[in-house]
């Protein structure tokens, strides 16, 4: 598949600490949510949805960005 613009910075797990902010850079994810850290694991992050705190989603460090 072809990508439009500049390819993505990928960001590490050691960027990120609790409390952050976040987007999901993914096409099933809509860019508007935003997401707050609530756990750093080893190789991936928790995050839960500002609009929905019951929406809690485990993502890889490479598909956030900050916001």
């Amino acid at each position: 598949t072809a990508r439009k613009g500049d390819k993505p910075v990928k960001s590490t797990i050691n960027e990120f600490k609790f409390g952050d902010v976040v987007s999901i850079n993914h096409k099933t994810v809509s860019s508007d949510n935003r997401y707050k850290v609530i756990k750093v694991n080893k190789k991936s992050i928790k995050v839960q949805n500002l609009n929905n705190t019951f929406n809690i989603v485990k993502v890889s460090p490479g598909l956030l960005i900050k916001a």
